[in-house]
């Protein structure tokens, strides 16, 4: 764009000079839609300042505020607002600020016809008001806040590549001075100032949001080692049993838990269950039903009325879609087994004296799945010695094969390596070893979802099985 000065013309007349001196050369004039050089170095610096604050600072108030000052100095305006959508999408005043850095007393009105339009366009906005007629054909609140000059310009935050939803609002400054109109310069600097503001509050989205994510990896740890806490110690000489668990979490916590109750005349609960979902709300899910039954079962060794308390207490707290399967067993010195499964995955059982497998499916839903159903059927059995019995969670069972797609451990699976290894009279600890890295072995380590596994191995009650499967140490994870 040029800007010039009039020059004063070369006087070509070589007459004498007269006693009358020549008149002055006419003072230096800018065209009405043009700004003087002046003004413009203003602008510039205004928005180099700007990208400085943006590109240096942290504090996302401050550089708002330096922001909408600035756009309010460039432009001559008398007021200037960053109007944003609050939680709920309503457009609120964020910054209202007057001349001279200062901020608004009072309630800040401003136009909300001209910040609709905007909004519905999409564009920006450069209005000068001619008269109280022009004014009231471009909306009742121009009249009533007897502006003369607004400007306005759209905001987009967030959305896009981002993942988080788009925020729209604007930035706005007004005037109502008669003689107040906004160049095209002016815009221009104010639709690049906006440019900073949208880098500003995506600068904050951004450090907001990966706040959040260290508090929730922080909850996720502490709920983590709570769980790591919860997790029983293996039971030792237990008359007439040998028993191990194992867990390893897909996320940094677990829906999966089990757990080892003593009982009255020396005998022992076995609990094994897998609330659905990952992270941390499926983790609350499995500790409370844990403490529930833990607590249920010092008073009841009744497994159905067990559960249907359990039920009782966990279902109404669970939200839609939420559901807690759970396997229970009562040990007995004499072999015998109670045992209860609510929408778990089948426990296995493997018969030393012939090699036969048997399988205890369900006996009612899972936990939360119908909080008024009442359990009333339970399982039981007779373990021999040398009998195992084993029960998992579904992470184990729905395993994918690594070199086959689709292919899954499932039973079959578990079935193979007891007709492997149970024979050899391989401890419990020994038996899970080998389990777990027959599974890992078939994914290629890959793990998609919560591992558990108790293993229960009936012995006589003044022997203790040895390992005699050589396998990788396989610890809680």
């Amino acid at each position: 764009m040029a800007f010039w000065n009039r020059k004063k013309e070369d006087s070509k007349d070589q007459s004498p000079p007269s006693k009358t001196p020549p008149p002055s050369a006419p003072p230096s004039t800018t065209p009405d839609d043009q700004l003087s050089s002046g003004v413009l170095r203003t602008h510039r610096d205004a928005l180099f300042e700007a990208i400085a604050w943006v590109s240096q600072s942290n504090d996302t108030h401050s550089m708002l505020e330096r922001i909408v000052d600035s756009s309010i100095e460039v432009t001559r305006a008398e007021r200037g607002f960053l109007i944003l959508p609050d939680a709920e999408g309503n457009l609120v005043v964020r910054i209202a600020r007057g001349r001279g850095k200062k901020p608004l007393v009072g309630e800040a009105k401003y136009s909300t016809g001209i910040v609709k339009r905007v909004l519905a366009d999409n564009q920006p906005l450069n209005l000068t008001v001619a008269n109280d007629d022009h004014a009231l054909e471009i909306g009742a609140s121009v009249l009533d806040l007897g502006l003369r000059a607004a400007m306005c310009v759209p905001l987009v935050t967030g959305g896009g590549d981002s993942g988080s939803q788009a925020e729209r609002g604007v930035l706005y400054v007004d005037s109502k001075a008669n003689t107040r109109r906004f160049h095209a310069e002016d815009l221009q600097t104010f639709v690049a100032l906006s440019g900073q503001l949208r880098v500003a509050l995506e600068k904050q989205r951004l450090h907001e949001d990966r706040l959040a994510k260290e508090r929730l990896l922080q909850q996720q740890e502490l709920m983590a080692e709570i769980q790591r806490d919860l997790m029983p110690s293996i039971p030792r000489d237990v008359a007439g049993w040998d028993i191990f668990g194992w867990f390893r979490p897909a996320e940094g916590t677990t829906g999966d838990f089990y757990d080892f109750i003593p009982l009255k005349r020396g005998r022992m609960a076995v609990l094994l269950g897998d609330a659905s979902g990952h992270g941390v709300g499926p983790s609350l899910i499995a500790t409370a039903a844990q403490a529930s039954l833990r607590a249920t079962l010092k008073l009841t060794d009744d497994l159905s009325q067990a559960f249907t308390l359990l039920n009782e207490d966990i279902g109404p707290r669970m939200d839609d879609g939420r559901f807690c399967t759970m396997f229970a067993g009562i040990l007995h010195n004499d072999g015998e087994v109670w045992m209860l499964n609510a929408g778990h995955p089948p426990a296995v059982l493997w018969r030393a004296a012939d090699g036969a497998l048997e399988s205890f499916g369900n006996n009612g839903l899972a936990l939360g799945m119908l909080d008024e159903f009442e359990f009333s059927d339970s399982s039981r059995a007779t373990m021999a010695e040398g009998d195992v019995l084993v029960v998992l969670s579904d992470g184990i069972l729905e395993a994918e094969s690594a070199e086959k797609n689709g292919q899954l451990f499932g039973a079959e699976g578990v079935r193979a390596l007891l007709h492997k290894h149970a024979g050899s009279g391989a401890s419990a600890k020994a038996l899970t070893e080998a389990l777990i890295s027959e599974v890992l072995r078939f994914s290629g380590g890959a793990q998609a979802d919560d591992m558990t596994v108790v293993i229960v191995r009936k012995v006589a009650t003044d022997k203790v099985a040895t390992d005699k499967v050589a396998t990788d140490k396989v610890t809680k994870a």
